[in-house]
């Protein structure tokens, strides 16, 4: 028993399961010799069991201990698993919803000059949406900075990014990249002090179908103020809504 208990200081912990089971039972064989050498003790049939007696009773309390210490300490190993497999399960569900975000999104970490004001950043990491909404690889752009890949940009790019990174306040806005020929509306916020993340569609499809707009409406309304016509519109009310100055004209309006 002296030898087994000596072992069990040096069982690995990842067989600390089968090591608890194995003191278990040395436990209830030394309380089974340490039973029965009382029993022929009383009865008076014979001592010659005394020896293993004392030694069950120097055993017994150690075996315990161990098989208590090593059931609590196989739970938390249990229990430790089992956080480490929730984790990776959520890791690979984020990860599948990084990838399948339709949305741009970039991790950014702020750079400043000497005076503790933002002068560039650096990518982190990028999702392929942002690679399809910018033209930029992202083997390409993480680890360097927004001016060794950009070098033209806007400072109001990085103005915008660093008061987001720098005092945590979230913000929206739409603009125009020179360099990347589009115009996106970004999402920033700061997931922690000196980073901020991005979260961007690519809008120039919509900002050129309303400078369209726009040009059509300028060019109706040139139209209207300046052909000698009388023109106006109502509506299936017969109230009218709109007239040019030839018909303001005509009423003295």
């Amino acid at each position: 028993f002296a030898i087994a208990f000596v072992a069990a200081l040096f069982i690995r912990p990842r067989r600390v399961g089968r090591g608890a089971k194995a003191f278990l039972c040395l436990a209830m064989l030394v309380y089974l010799v340490t039973s029965i050498s009382n029993m022929l003790e009383h009865s008076g049939i014979t001592t010659l069991f005394d020896t293993y007696e004392d030694y069950g009773e120097i055993l017994f309390l150690p075996f315990m201990l161990y098989f208590i210490y090593a059931l609590w300490t196989k739970r938390e190993l249990n229990r430790r698993h089992d956080i480490e497999d929730e984790l990776r399960r959520g890791e690979k569900r984020y990860h599948s919803l990084f990838q399948a975000l339709g949305e741009g999104f970039a991790l950014h970490e702020v750079i400043c000059d000497d005076d503790g004001a933002p002068c560039d950043y650096r990518f982190l990491e990028a999702n392929p949406a942002f690679e399809r909404l910018t033209g930029l690889s992202r083997s390409h752009i993480i680890g360097k900075t927004v001016l060794d890949i950009l070098p033209n940009t806007e400072p109001e790019w990085i103005e915008t990014y660093g008061h987001v990174a720098l005092t945590g306040q979230p913000v929206t806005f739409q603009r125009y990249s020179a360099e990347l020929n589009r115009h996106y509306e970004v999402y920033a916020f700061s997931p922690q002090h000196g980073r901020f993340a991005t979260l961007f569609l690519d809008i120039s499809a919509r900002r050129k179908a309303e400078e369209a707009f726009e040009q059509e409406r300028y060019l109706l309304h040139t139209l209207m103020d300046n052909v000698p016509d009388r023109i106006y519109f109502k509506e299936a009310q017969r109230r009218t809504i709109q007239t040019n100055p030839a018909v303001a004209q005509l009423f003295s309006l």
